[in-house]
């Protein structure tokens, strides 16, 4: 039988089959077939607690060292700020890929209109009445606006007045926007000046050319002011040039 020494340097299937053999269990004719029972059985004993000590098993040798990584990295503190508002984005610092984005700002802005004057008739009408021009030279609104009106509607188309009524609204400021009882009839889109058109609004309100061109330019300005910026184009396109400088809006 193998002294102590030596049986401390064999494997187990080693030491089972000399203990068999110096016991005379074993006779040597088998001896191949047993040793190799002996390995199949010592292969089975270990792997039986591999697998007790460990249910979920090992990751491979070569991925031990990305796992020991990814562990460190899932205890390190993450820190994020904010380095992109403006693009609803979250900065990572610290190197935490998961970490989370932020949703992008909802913009609860409204739009500034481009006009808030009113588009009722009497907003337009109180606008005219508290004017100094209209004031000083003692103009009623109304009638003011319908010497303007009225002056304007027979320089224009009959296409052009149509689109310029629905613009300032046919049940509002739209309904002054026409011939008077004086002037009405078949004479639209009649060639006038600027001195002819500043004539006509003093005849009506019987007032000196000076004022009525004074009144002219806050009803202008009221008018323009309700309408968009391509209605304000179609109307200067009927006006002479120097009638229709005073009806542009002033760059």
């Amino acid at each position: 039988m193998a002294s102590g020494s030596r049986m401390d340097g064999l494997g187990a299937a080693e030491r089972s089959t000399l203990f068999l053999l110096g016991e005379g269990l074993c006779p040597p004719e088998i001896l191949p077939r047993v040793q190799g029972e002996l390995l199949v059985i010592q292969r089975a004993i270990r792997h039986s607690r591999f697998a007790w000590e460990h249910p979920f098993g090992h990751p491979p040798p070569g991925r031990r060292a990305k796992a020991r990584g990814a562990l460190r990295l899932k205890r390190a503190p993450a820190v994020a700020t904010m380095t992109g508002a403006r693009h609803g984005r979250t900065g990572i610092q610290g190197g935490n890929p998961m970490a989370e984005y932020t949703d992008p700002p909802i913009n609860n802005a409204t739009p500034v209109k481009e006009r808030d004057e009113p588009q009722d008739l009497q907003g337009f009408l109180d606008e005219l009445g508290n004017s100094r021009e209209f004031q000083v030279n003692g103009v009623d609104a109304r009638k003011g606006a319908e010497a303007v009106f009225c002056t304007l509607a027979r320089r224009l188309s009959d296409g052009e007045d149509l689109k310029l009524l629905w613009s300032l609204g046919k049940g509002g400021i739209g309904t002054l926007l026409g011939t008077c009882n004086i002037h009405r009839g078949p004479s639209h889109a009649k060639r006038m000046g600027r001195a002819e058109f500043i004539t006509d609004v003093a005849d009506h309100l019987r007032i000196p050319g000076d004022q009525a061109l004074r009144v002219l330019t806050v009803v202008f300005t009221a008018i323009r002011d309700r309408i968009p910026d391509d209605e304000v184009a179609a109307v200067a396109s009927q006006l002479p040039a120097d009638l229709a400088d005073l009806w542009r809006r002033p760059v």
